[in-house]
């Protein structure tokens, strides 16, 4: 089935509702996509949505919900004062911004931080470890944003115990060569 196809189907199925097909200034190819992101909840500290920055960002970013002083070479965790609850088969993954240690001098600790879909409950607010990277007490203002989010798609394995891989082996890790 072709976009004109996919297009034609959703004016006839809207006209049928009375329903606006397109919200004012969307294509039907973003319209198309957007229909297709899924809901989830959140509560937030400032009782705001999160959103994407970006029509085609595929994470969004999360802004520190109060005032953070880092002392030289202090680890921290960030409070969100957010707890999202992600829908199963997802986890979201948390990443700092290209520009968080640039313009902040700070360092996620643990690189990709991994949230469960479970953990969800009303306290179960999400924070993120920084350490200050430099001799200089570096001030993160309330609001600024700092991290990103980005919702991924799990698959469980279903795990065989066997007593030989019957596969070739590389030796070791970076051994594919140089280019």
């Amino acid at each position: 089935m072709n976009y004109l196809m996919i297009h034609i189907f959703i004016c006839i199925f809207f006209y049928i509702l009375r329903i606006e097909p397109y919200p004012e200034g969307t294509s039907f190819r973003a319209y198309f996509l957007i229909s297709l992101w899924m809901k989830v909840r959140i509560k937030t500290a400032d009782g705001e949505a999160l959103f994407y920055e970006t029509a085609w960002a595929c994470a969004f970013d999360f802004k520190a919900s109060e005032e953070v002083i880092f002392e030289p070479g202090e680890f921290r965790l960030i409070e969100t004062w957010t707890v999202v609850e992600i829908p199963a088969w997802y986890v979201l993954q948390t990443q700092p911004r290209s520009s968080t240690f640039k313009k902040h001098w700070l360092m996620q600790t643990n690189s990709v931080w991994i949230i469960d879909c479970d953990y969800c409950g009303d306290n179960d607010t999400i924070k993120f470890p920084y350490i200050n990277m430099i001799k200089e007490k570096v001030i993160i203002e309330k609001w600024t944003r700092i991290w990103q989010w980005l919702f991924s798609k799990i698959e469980r394995a279903d795990f065989e115990l066997v007593e030989s891989m019957n596969n070739q082996d590389r030796w070791w890790f970076w051994t594919t060569g140089i280019k």
